[in-house]
């Protein structure tokens, strides 16, 4: 049964990682490039879809409550087992109504909908199926890697199928390809079985840490900073759909086909960064990283449109480690605020990014059927760059290690 569950993590995860590469990487080529579709009605579709991610947080508060009261079966794969028909069903209708951006809209809402459900129920498994820190850490590990492979398997995908940017036959492949491979996730949720487990005694497993706390005032005000902080990093989304039609404008379907070959790397490249994490965070404190991080990316963003296709991607590869020690450290300071109401406060601070994609996202699709896209990327930097402030005000708590 342990298999089973640590399975359907990984699964859970993996079909993640596979759908946002290909909504965020490659559909934007096929409805830009390849069907003209106007920018204002895709601006319109990602509106819709982006609204759904709001059940996250709700869906958390709910599943925590659930938590409480139901000491012996939980019921998560439930959730997980109907998130991932609805998964299924939505992709199957989206490719039928690719040319219909309203309906195209509604069905990609239902998609991130459902994926929510799936990652919050799976998140919610983890933290009810694992005895101590250690069990937590090796599940967290092993959803991570099955989102990298998802990543992997999405840009594989189309290296494979699409040798001629504009053929749909190719396209019509690449999509129903996807509905293979989410199809086991159902009959792999469907037989999961979740149980709660005694806890640990965490205190008798790791030395006990003097922890001087933030008072509430603190706590507040680091939760703003947070929360404007998330807005302009994930800001990176006013460029999601202008981005790839633009490279492939500049560097032609074989230079976009070879810039996807590249990202079948890129996850390999961020266990990388995960693993020199440990070293790095040795040597320098987490805002230090964050800094550092954000630095590297607004300027490499402000400079893309300067960078032919092999610069592009040998520096885009490099910037993927510090990018990726520096998400670590930020999601930790994410969870050292939401403490023992973990879901439910870090699904409220990741609301942040739900706000930003809906802010930034839209409008980043409209200004590009006015403006070039090397503007974009350029105001990009800028607010990546901005992002930087508010870091510089988030209170850490001191903590130091018994002798």
């Amino acid at each position: 049964m342990k298999a089973i569950n640590s399975l359907t993590c990984f699964f859970g995860y993996f079909v993640q990682g596979l759908l946002l590469v290909s909504f965020n990487t490659f559909l934007p080529v096929l409805l830009v490039t390849v069907l003209e579709i106007p920018e204002s009605e895709i601006a319109f579709a990602q509106l819709i879809s982006y609204a759904a991610f709001f059940i996250k947080p709700i869906f958390a508060l709910i599943s925590d409550k659930a938590r409480k009261k139901e000491r012996q079966n939980p019921k998560r794969k439930i959730f997980i087992f109907m998130g991932s028909i609805g998964l299924l069903i939505s992709f199957f209708f989206m490719i039928f109504s690719v040319q219909s951006m309203i309906i195209f809209g509604i069905f990609w809402s239902i998609n991130y909908f459902c994926m929510s459900i799936v990652d919050v129920a799976i998140d919610g498994s983890i933290i009810d199926t694992s005895p101590n820190i250690r069990a937590k850490e090796r599940k967290i590990t092993l959803i991570q890697i099955g989102n990298s492979f998802g990543n992997i398997t999405a840009s594989l995908l189309y290296v494979l199928f699409i040798s001629n940017i504009d053929n749909l036959s190719q396209w019509s492949i690449f999509l129903n390809s996807h509905l293979f491979i989410l199809s086991p996730l159902i009959f792999i949720s469907y037989l999961m079985h979740e149980e709660f487990v005694k806890k640990e005694d965490e205190e008798k497993i790791v030395k006990e840490k003097i922890v001087k706390k933030l008072d509430d005032s603190y706590l507040t005000l680091n939760f703003i900073f947070m929360s404007i902080f998330l807005i302009l990093f994930y800001s990176e989304v006013l460029v999601q759909v202008p981005y790839e039609p633009w490279l492939v404008e500049r560097f032609g379907g074989e230079g976009f086909r070879l810039y996807s070959f590249f990202l079948i790397f890129a996850p390999f490249i961020i266990i990388i960064g995960y693993v020199l994490k440990n070293t790095v965070f040795k040597y320098s404190d987490r805002k230090r990283i964050l800094y550092i991080s954000l630095i590297l990316v607004g300027l490499f963003d402000i400079c893309i449109p300067l960078m032919n296709l092999w610069i592009l991607i040998i520096l885009g590869m490099l910037i993927l480690i510090p990018n990726a020690i520096a998400n670590i450290a930020f999601i930790s300071l994410m969870m050292e605020f939401a403490k023992e109401k973990y879901s439910y406060k870090y699904q409220v601070l990741a609301t942040m990014v739900i706000i930003s994609r809906i802010i930034f996202g839209p409008l980043g699709t409209f200004l590009s059927g006015f403006i070039d896209t090397s503007i974009l990327l350029v105001i990009l930097g800028i607010l990546i760059l901005g992002s930087i402030i508010p870091v510089l005000f988030i209170k850490m708590q001191r903590v130091a290690n018994f002798k």
